[in-house]
């Protein structure tokens, strides 16, 4: 089946993968700067890019959901929002993992300035290049993947509605 470019549904789509690709590649740009950085500036910078990956995640989820959610805190939560679009959260698994361990990063960044565990101590937490970048991979392939049936459900709405439109009405 080819691309109509001027379908409605496939244009609603494309902006959604634009704006999906353009975020997170903010958010590169930032892990690409934090690798020129001494070791504590870098951690910092790959620290803002957890919570905008987070942020960008949360925005696109929301755009789907027509903003009904008002926050995706854990892998569950984005889990039972899959299955009440009917998509297969399962398998989504793999992407889910990870995203949940840059969620619960980002709560500790944000709520407790990502500080160790024990209230005594000070120590920031380290925050390895490769962990963010392996966030940010899921975090675009789950994006991804998500499009094909999103643009299917939306088509498929679309025909439906087109199809109820087009009944002569009884009257």
């Amino acid at each position: 089946m080819g691309r109509d470019f001027r379908d409605p549904v496939q244009v609603e789509m494309r902006r959604h993968r634009h704006q999906v690709w353009e975020s997170l590649q903010r958010a590169s740009a930032l892990l690409k700067v934090s690798a020129r950085l001494a070791p504590a500036p870098a951690e910092e910078i790959r620290r803002a890019a957890v919570v905008l990956m987070h942020a960008y995640l949360e925005d696109f989820l929301r755009t789907i959901a027509g903003r009904e959610f008002k926050a995706f805190s854990n892998a569950k939560q984005i889990e039972q929002f899959l299955n009440k679009l009917d998509f297969a959260a399962s398998e989504h698994s793999q992407h889910l993992a990870a995203i949940d361990r840059m969620i619960k990063r980002r709560h500790r960044i944000v709520h407790h300035a990502d500080k160790a565990v024990a209230p005594s101590n000070d120590t920031l937490q380290p925050l390895r290049d490769e962990e963010v970048v392996d966030w940010l991979i899921a975090t675009c392939e789950f994006a991804e993947s998500l499009m094909r049936p999103l643009e299917r459900k939306l088509a498929a709405a679309r025909n439906q509605k087109r199809k109820h439109s087009q009944q002569p009405s009884k009257t």
